[in-house]
């Protein structure tokens, strides 16, 4: 979701909350400030696991009853560090904005919960006589968050498995000069369909983004495409390429997989200004793919370190 559209979100529960409306969206959750980072890191993941790959929205600076209260958005840098240290090595992605109201500031996180189940770390665990269980699952139930259960597992974990399974095997990300400022993105996949059901992923159902120490807000790519490999035809030099792939096929707008086979993303951006301070930094890449008939999306995710480059058109370099 881009930083506009969350902000629109917020504005929307904003204009509620300030109308004396009650909230009655079941992902977004009202906080006057920021609360204990245990506390916080339970009733996040019980949001985002029951959430079942839809984002939330958690408002920092609004109360239910006492309206928009205001928040200090430094203060809560090192409160999402520790509420994300709570959990057992993976936390919702989070994306957060500024969102001015009339003289006050609402921070809006974003969480994406595509990537549940979210477990947490048990704080009694090793602290507390006779306390065994080490981690917890928890669910949100209306507004109160509890242990999962048995069917609220099932109902997490199936859509989970008619994914399917995606492989990055290569990365790239390249920053060059042109008429404006080009970002460049090249992912190789291996991408496995579950037996029997071949896969359709619309290009228009898929998003990637990047982040950067250097950039205040992330870079939305877009002109995003999902190909096999090609290798050039037989004949004379230059008489063209062909798909190399038995399993992989693609139109100008959709990739379709028969069955397991190497699969390229590629995905662009153009800025009129490039970032400063990059030579060494770590570029984070986040795709999502979303094929038909899932309620879910696939997640890739990784760190892109800096990679030296000898071309001259190339301002910058990360590769996975």
């Amino acid at each position: 979701m881009r930083p506009v559209q969350i902000e629109s979100w917020a504005l929307d529960i904003i204009n509620r909350v300030e109308a004396g409306q009650p909230n009655e969206d079941a992902r977004v959750e009202l906080k006057a400030d920021g609360i204990d980072p245990q506390k916080a890191a339970r009733q996040i993941a019980g949001h985002a696991n029951s959430a079942r790959g839809d984002p939330v929205l958690w408002l920092i600076g609004v109360d239910q009853d006492r309206g928009v209260t205001g928040v200090n958005h430094k203060e809560l840098a090192s409160w999402h560090a520790e509420v994300a240290s709570k959990f057992d090595r993976v936390a919702p992605i989070m994306v957060d904005i500024n969102v001015p109201y009339k003289d006050k500031t609402v921070v809006a996180l974003l969480f994406e919960t595509d990537r549940a189940p979210f477990v947490i770390s048990n704080p009694a665990y090793g602290v507390k006589r006779g306390v065994s269980i080490a981690f917890e699952v928890p669910w949100r139930e209306g507004t109160r968050t509890r242990t999962a259960n048995r069917s609220d597992l099932i109902r997490l974990l199936v859509p989970i498995l008619n994914l399917p399974e995606v492989e990055t095997l290569d990365g790239e990300l390249t920053l060059r000069k042109h008429d404006k400022y080009h970002w460049y993105l090249k992912i190789q996949l291996y991408v496995t369909p579950q037996i029997g059901a071949p896969v359709v992923i619309p290009f228009h159902r898929c998003e990637a983004i990047i982040k950067l120490p250097a950039l205040a807000a992330a870079v939305d790519l877009s002109n995003i495409r999902l190909t096999p490999p090609y290798t050039p035809t037989p004949g004379p030099i230059g008489s063209g390429w062909e798909p190399d792939s038995h399993t992989v096929a693609h139109t100008q707008n959709e990739l379709i997989l028969q069955g397991p086979g190497v699969v390229n993303l590629s995905a662009e951006a153009w800025a009129d200004k490039p970032p400063t301070e990059l030579e060494g930094s770590t570029a984070e890449m986040r795709a999502k793919l979303s094929p038909t008939h899932a309620n879910r999306s696939v997640v890739i995710a990784g760190s892109m370190v800096w990679d030296p480059s000898d071309d001259e058109k190339e301002i910058a370099r990360w590769t996975l």
